[in-house]
């Protein structure tokens, strides 16, 4: 019998059946996601305030603010990181070098 808490690989992704590649690029989507909604709901701003800064309309932060992961591009998280006033890094490792500290995608300083 399977133990549903044990987990088999690096990403839920993976896990789930996606191959490596999909599991990359939807890591990186979640995490991107993730970084949205926290500076979001730090913010303060209503939802009709996020999409105007955003440039969309207000179902689609609230589709944000649910998760809708299927709903949004990394280039398109990216955009709104940017317009929320964030910069993104991202950092080149050689592969094997998957520890946590070497995946960090995004650092949280403002772009003044």
């Amino acid at each position: 019998m399977s133990d549903f808490n044990t987990v088999q690989g690096n990403s839920i992704w993976s896990d789930l059946g996606f191959s490596d590649a999909e599991s990359e690029e939807l890591d990186l989507r979640s995490e991107l996601l993730r970084q949205v909604q926290l500076i979001m709901s730090e913010s303060g701003l209503n939802q009709n305030e996020l999409a105007s800064i955003l440039g969309v309309d207000q179902p689609k932060i609230s589709k944000l603010k649910n998760g809708k992961l299927s709903e949004f591009s990394s280039e398109r998280l990216m955009l709104f990181l940017n317009k929320l006033g964030y910069c993104i890094q991202i950092r080149v490792v050689p592969l094997g070098s998957k520890s946590k500290s070497n995946r960090k995608l995004i650092d949280k300083r403002r772009v003044v």
